[in-house]
């Protein structure tokens, strides 16, 4: 069994949600004495939805001292699945372009960070007994 390094800090996110809503709809053409158009849908809000969301990151630090210089190397990987979850389509049915995906869920993405911070020197204490303290 081996040990855990106390400067190495590892941390995992998992987010998920429910799908978005996908208010399929129908617009009408031009009607008449200038009442222009309507969006017609086809089933009420809420009742069809795009899929569910879970979403899985993950970060490792690792901490280093040198004096009073500290120095932590990061790496996160976002998306750690890599799933392309579809996140909107072209709602409007009489479109030769319905349903078409608009927008998909960001690939996996790996970045490496650096976070640096130093420390002042502590000021020696006063001795109130002291003269000239």
């Amino acid at each position: 069994m081996g040990t855990f390094d106390r400067s190495l800090f590892p941390t995992f996110k998992l987010n998920g949600r429910q799908g978005f809503a996908f208010p399929e709809t129908s617009r009408s053409p031009s009607r008449p004495g200038g009442l222009g158009r309507v969006e017609v849908l086809f089933n009420p809000i809420g009742d069809t939805r795009l899929d569910n969301l879970w979403i899985a990151d993950l970060r490792v630090e690792k901490a280093f001292s040198i004096g009073r210089i500290k120095l932590s190397g990061m790496m996160d990987i976002f998306n750690l699945a890599n799933s392309n979850l579809v996140l909107g389509r072209e709602r409007r049915q009489n479109l030769t372009t319905a349903n078409r995906v608009q927008d998909i869920l960001s690939p996996r993405v790996i970045r490496f960070g650096v976070r640096y911070s130093c420390f002042a020197r502590k000021r020696p204490q006063k001795d109130p007994a002291l003269p000239g303290s």
